[in-house]
């Protein structure tokens, strides 16, 4: 099953989800082993190991929480796992001098989001008739009350990581 893994944000009990798959996907986003993962949770490997494996009681929330904080404060490969399309995150790059570069960015998957009527570039899907982005990731610059979207070779993306909410978020 997939899970959309969450961005950074303040802690709602609402959002419990104790599901042992869930809580796998988060120690592999934040790139911990359980170990090192029970460690800094302040609990011991056994229980934690428990909780993945459905052996015990649910995992407390707090321990949900933990483990996604982890894992949304961690630059996540671009290879390894794209983010949800659509959603802007901080995306790193390296530029030709060889530095990281980090901008705003946002991953757009294939048939996902529907073109501008003005947009010079896209994707048509005879089956549907509909125009689409192309897939692909892209600099998303934000202007007052639109939002510009700048093509960026998917090659060059190298990490990601979701943006903290906003304030009052």
């Amino acid at each position: 099953m997939a899970y959309s893994l969450c961005p950074l944000r303040r802690p709602n009990a609402g959002r419990h989800n104790p599901d042992p798959d869930y809580l796998r996907a988060l120690i592999v986003d934040a790139g911990l082993s359980v170990q090192d993962a029970a460690r800094r949770i302040g609990i011991s490997e056994n229980a934690l190991r428990s909780h993945l494996e459905g052996e015990s009681d649910p995992a407390p929330f707090v321990v949900q929480y933990a483990l996604e904080m982890m894992g949304a404060a961690s630059w996540i490969k671009a290879w390894r796992r794209l983010p949800e399309s659509g959603r802007p995150v901080l995306a790193c790059y390296r530029h030709r001098t060889g530095r990281f570069l980090t901008i705003r960015a946002v991953w757009i998957a294939a048939h996902s989001i529907e073109a501008a009527p003005d947009t010079e570039i896209s994707d048509y899907d005879a089956e549907t008739d509909v125009y689409y982005e192309p897939e692909g990731w892209y600099e998303s610059v934000d202007h007052w009350d639109e939002r510009t979207l700048i093509a960026v070779p998917r090659s060059s993306i190298t990490h990601w990581m979701h943006l903290p909410e906003t304030p009052g978020g």
